[in-house]
This record gives structure tokens, C-alpha cells and sequence, in this order.
């Protein structure tokens, strides 16, 4: 592992195991592009506010309450060693510094992989969003630099700005309250999680989590499912999965079991065509699946989903997944387009009044996952409104949880195939909350109680007598054959049952 020299982290040693036949000199346009990197001296222009003197670190770091560790000079300059990153407060331990030379250039760096593409500009405008748009004026300084150009806006534009958005600061007993009651909430119709979070609150953001196999995809399909029951419209964009399968996986978990039937596959299952039928008519009008044949275009993607919330009246979108969407256009590195990206959906889902469901990889961990692990910029989980991990219960799992939790928090989902757990809920505060769920291999479905029968509303289309859900109960002659038991006799209840 990366990291420090420790007592419980030892450094090992290593050895070359692969080395080219021939050694050859670098070519010069590479150790052009490294030195290009140098920090540059910040100076005052028409897109930065600064004065023609070496900005104050010092002034800025005090300003923003940035922790710091230490102090170092070295030659050319000096270091100051952050408590922590600025893009990751979970990489600390000196591995985060700012750098300034006897110049007056500063750079930022942090020594972890997933955040090596951050430079100083990047930390300038997570502080100082407008740092590099005003224009060149010398209008006296200020203790960080050159005072921000103020734009004139006439009265008029003023109160056309007032009208439409409102004092700019409220007197306390002039906000109005709002009613729970009118919310809106998709409910996930699992009940302990409805019961605590109410659902999915429309204009918000949630952000899925899970590792592969875990049963995001399943859940977020019954997701979809349980809004249409509801009355409620969605779009799904299943950038892995083509869309005839998309609606295969939707059509199993709309059946249940009692309407499967098994293939020549094991633990493959399918729906009848008549049933099939009768669930697209049911289902019309009421589920978009976004064609993959266009591209995953990120800025593309949300032109199309927001023309489709307006002229559909959308009400939940489900994006599954983040990492397949092509978002290099935001930004000139990875991070930055991704915290531009949950930006852009959660403007979404408070402008168009929908609640999005979006789909966030982990890193690699071997600890019991948390929502910290999800992979990619802060902004990721700071923009979320609710951060939901999803949880497959095998061995693994119950190793680390117990490691976590404990032994007799991990016990209570023996049981369980899966969990889903509320990481973080902004409308609420609830969070730790783990629910146990019940895999139906039948159907695809995660059922809150082991063989719970889900209802959907295309089985009012039936004109037949549903049919019988199969027995679930055990054969208890079949199990008395199994060694190593053996059955001496046989008894019979008050009720005629075998004992």
C-alpha cells in the first residue's frame, strides 16, 4: 500500500520484473510537457484579480480556515503541509501540501493517484468561484489581491431580479413554512426505509453505491416498478445494459414469481407472452428507456432527459451509471468533469422538480464499504441529497461488518442476501440505516420478507384466476430422507399436520 513507513504498514522491498530489450532516450517533447507543469507566476490580468505582487497564501489560507500541519522551506521556496486534502478529507497524513517559490508561484499537491490532477487553480476556484473572471481594473487592493469588479445594474433590472427571485436577504418572520404534508415523495416501498426517510423527495439527488454484483441495478429497476405503482413517470438510462434487456430484467420483476417459468438455464426465468403483453400495455406511457444507439454523451443525455421531463412530466430519473457517461467535455480532468457533472443533475432535479437516482462506482476497498468509498471527485457525495449503498450479504461482507459494527449487529442479517443502507439523508438526517432485503432468483426481485408477493397493477388486466403461488413450505417427508437424520416415527398435531 501506498503510504508512510509504520510498525502496522511496514514499506517492502520490490524488484523489477519487466524491463524492455533496448533502453532508449526520452524523447524531448516528453521532458517539455514535464517542465511545462512548473507552477506559474500568478500576476494580475484581465482574467485574474490579482495584483502585479505575490498573492498572499498565507492571508488565504487563514481566511478559509484551512488546517495545517507544518511549515517548510526548502530551495526556492517553502511548504505548508495540509491536515488533509482539500478534495478528499479522507487522504491525510502530510499527503496534501501547498508550495510557493521565492517568486511568487504556487502549486498544489496531493500524493494520491485519485486526486494527482487538482493544481492550485483548482483549490483557488473551489474558495473563490469567480477568482479568474473578473476583468483587468485597478481598483486598489484588497489583503488577497486586486478588489472584484462590481457590475452596474440599473434599478430597473434590480427589481425585474427582486420580482422574480425575492429580497436578496429575508427577514426571519417573513419566510414562509413549508407543509410536509405537500411534499411530494416516490416512495421505495420497502417499509422501514419509507417509514424513516418517507421516500425519494422530488428535486433532490440520490447517489447509489455498491460493489459489482451487490444488486444496484435490481433494486433501482423495483424502484422504477414500485413509482409506476404509485402513479408516478420515470426515465432510465442503463448504460450497460442494451435495451431489449433492460426490459427483460423489468418484465421479470413485474411478473413475480407465480407468473416465471424456468428455463433450460440454471436460474434463468421467463414471462409468457401473453403476460408480456399485458405489462407493456400497463406499463406504457409511464417508463422511458433512453436509446444507447445515441451515445452517452453526458451534456447530450440531460438536454434530452430535460426535454423529456417537460414534454412526458417525468417524475423520477434513474441513471445507471455515472462512470459510463462521456463527460470529458466539462472539464480538462476526470474529477473536475465529474463534480461538474452531479452539479448539472442536481440542478436538474430542483429545476425540473424530479428526484434523480444516480449510480456511483466504488474504489477498491478492503474494509466494509462506506459511502467515503464512493469513487471520484467530493462533489459526488457532498451534492447528494442521499447517499444509499447496496450490499450483497456473503462472506465477505459479514467479516467486515463484523469488523465495523461488530459481531452482533453483523448477526441480525444471517439471513439476508442482500442489504441496502441509508448512508446520508439531507431531509431527514437519518443515516446508519441498514435493512435487510431477500433476493427472489424467480424474479429478480429484493423483497422486504422472505416470498412476499408484490402486486403490480397489470394484473388487474388478467381475464384468468391468478394463479396459486407455489408452496413454499418444506417437504418434510423429502427432508426426513436427507442423512444424516433418521426418522423413528411419525406424529400427527390437533390440526392433522406432520410433526
Amino acid at each position: 500500500r501506498k503510504g508512510r513507513d509504520s510498525k502496522d504498514r511496514p514499506h517492502r522491498g520490490s524488484l523489477i520484473t519487466k524491463a524492455p530489450d533496448e533502453i532508449k532516450s526520452t524523447d524531448k517533447s516528453l521532458i517539455k510537457k514535464v517542465a511545462d507543469m512548473k507552477p506559474k507566476q500568478e500576476v494580475r490580468s484581465r482574467y485574474n484579480n490579482y495584483s502585479t505582487g505575490n498573492f498572499d497564501l498565507e492571508g488565504f489560507i487563514s481566511k478559509h480556515g484551512i488546517q495545517v500541519q507544518e511549515r517548510a522551506d526548502f530551495s526556492g521556496g517553502k511548504k505548508i503541509v495540509l491536515d488533509h486534502c482539500l478534495f478528499d478529507h479522507s487522504h491525510k497524513g502530510k499527503d496534501a501540501a501547498f508550495f510557493q517559490m521565492d517568486n511568487g508561484a504556487i502549486s498544489y499537491k496531493c500524493f494520491h493517484n485519485s486526486c494527482s490532477s487538482y493544481k492550485w487553480q483548482d483549490v483557488r476556484k473551489m474558495y473563490e468561484p469567480d477568482a479568474y473572471n473578473y476583468q483587468d481594473r485597478n481598483q486598489g487592493h484588497s489583503s488577497f489581491g486586486t478588489k472584484p469588479v462590481v457590475k452596474q445594474v440599473s434599478e430597473e433590472q434590480k427589481q425585474k431580479e427582486i420580482n422574480k427571485k425575492g429580497e436578496k436577504f429575508l427577514e426571519f418572520s417573513s419566510i414562509k413554512e413549508v407543509d410536509r404534508s405537500n411534499l411530494v415523495y416516490i416512495k421505495t416501498h420497502i417499509p422501514e426505509i419509507d417509514k424513516k426517510i418517507i421516500g425519494w423527495l422530488k428535486g433532490e439527488l440520490t447517489v447509489i453505491s455498491g460493489l459489482s454484483a451487490s444488486g444496484k441495478s435490481t433494486i433501482l429497476g423495483q424502484f422504477a416498478l414500485n413509482a409506476i405503482e404509485d402513479g408516478f413517470k420515470v426515465g432510465l438510462f442503463s448504460g450497460e445494459l442494451q435495451a431489449h434487456r433492460a426490459k427483460n430484467w423489468i418484465q421479470l420483476q413485474a411478473s413475480g414469481r407465480q407468473f416465471t417459468t424456468p428455463t433450460k438455464y440454471d436460474s434463468v426465468f421467463t414471462v409468457n407472452e401473453k403476460h408480456k403483453r399485458l405489462i407493456d400495455v400497463w406499463i406504457k406511457d409511464k417508463l422511458y428507456i433512453y436509446n444507447n444507439e445515441y451515445g452517452h454523451d453526458f451534456v447530450q443525455m440531460i438536454k434530452d432527459f430535460e426535454d423529456y421531463i417537460v414534454k412526458n412530466s417525468l417524475d423520477l430519473i434513474i441513471l445507471d451509471n455515472l462512470m459510463v457517461m462521456q463527460i470529458d467535455a466539462l472539464s480538462s480532468n476526470n474529477y473536475g468533469a465529474q463534480g461538474k457533472a452531479v452539479q448539472a443533475l442536481s440542478s436538474l432535479a430542483k429545476r425540473r422538480n424530479v428526484h434523480i437516482l444516480l449510480v456511483a462506482h466504488p474504489k477498491k476497498t478492503t474494509s466494509f464499504l462506506r459511502a467515503e468509498d464512493i469513487s471520484g471527485a467530493s462533489e459526488i457525495r457532498n451534492l447528494a441529497d442521499n447517499i444509499i449503498v447496496v450490499h450483497r450479504c456473503n462472506k465477505d461482507f459479514k467479516v467486515r461488518m463484523a469488523e465495523y459494527f461488530g459481531e452482533a449487529e453483523a448477526s441480525k442479517f444471517d439471513d439476508n442476501t442482500n442489504t441496502i443502507e441509508v448512508c446520508k439523508n439531507r431531509d431527514i438526517g437519518i443515516q446508519d440505516l441498514m435493512v435487510g432485503l431477500y433476493y427472489e432468483v424467480e424474479s429478480k426481485r429484493m423483497l422486504s420478507e422472505p416470498y412476499e408477493n408484490i402486486i403490480y397493477g397489470w394484473q388487474e388486466l388478467l381475464d384468468e384466476p391468478l394463479p396459486k403461488i407455489p408452496d413454499m413450505k418444506p417437504d418434510l417427508d423429502a427432508f426426513a430422507n436427507e442423512k444424516p437424520f433418521q426418522v423413528d416415527k411419525m406424529f400427527n398435531t390437533t390440526d392433522g399436520a406432520p410433526f
